[in-house]
């Protein structure tokens, strides 16, 4: 078994981001409400 170091990431705030930087972005969903059926034809999502 070999250990692999880890990767250091670096966090920087989104409103410090600079225009055509490629980033990748994480988030955490606080709170989900599942769709429901309306009382017309369609679904509120």
């Amino acid at each position: 078994m070999s250990l692999v170091p880890a990767t250091n990431y670096i966090y920087t705030p989104l409103n410090q981001l600079k225009g055509g930087t490629i980033v990748n972005v994480y988030g955490v969903v606080k709170f989900f409400k599942p769709p429901y059926l309306s009382k017309g034809t369609d679904s509120s999502v």
